[in-house]
């Protein structure tokens, strides 16, 4: 399941690309996928301020963006989608993610780096299969798929993990 990624700052983990390829074999285990291919890049957040205001025209950084390849019939994800996703090689889409971001969201919730990244990447990877969280009942689905593939990780919520 292969990963492009781009590592467009200079203090990224050493294992990073290792890692995400990881984290995107997790997520097409629980789409329920054999294979995808994703473009990534690891930039940081004047990089993301700036392609955010010109994908969405929204002017601050944020964590992450997704820039689907594929859209997807109304109701289907990709796990439906398996002749569509053929037709367009399995390119799932591109990512952007701002280091920066992931490092200060890390601090603020409490827990490691290493989990906020996966889970950002988790994040856009679901948002490439067709899902979103802009109703509540699509966040919850959204919310099962991403907590699914961080425990195939063993990065699961400090919570979870007591329970």
């Amino acid at each position: 399941m292969p990963l492009e990624l781009s590592i467009e700052v200079n203090d990224a983990p050493a294992d990073l690309e290792a890692f995400l390829n990881r984290v995107l074999e997790a997520c097409m285990k629980v789409e329920g996928l054999e294979k995808a291919f994703v473009a990534g890049r690891i930039v940081d957040d004047p990089t993301i301020r700036a392609l955010n205001a010109e994908f969405r025209g929204i002017d601050r950084a944020t964590d992450v963006l997704s820039f689907p390849a594929v859209t997807y019939p109304p109701g289907m994800t990709a796990r439906g989608a398996a002749r569509l996703l053929k037709r367009e090689g399995w390119y799932l889409g591109d990512f952007a993610l701002s280091l920066e971001h992931a490092r200060a969201q890390a601090e603020e919730y409490g827990h490691s780096v290493r989990r906020e990244i996966g889970y950002l990447t988790a994040h856009s990877i679901f948002h490439l299969c067709g899902y979103d969280h802009m109703l509540p009942e699509e966040q919850a689905v959204m919310r099962q798929r991403e907590e699914a593939a961080m425990r195939l990780l063993l990065l699961q919520r400090e919570e979870e993990e007591s329970e």
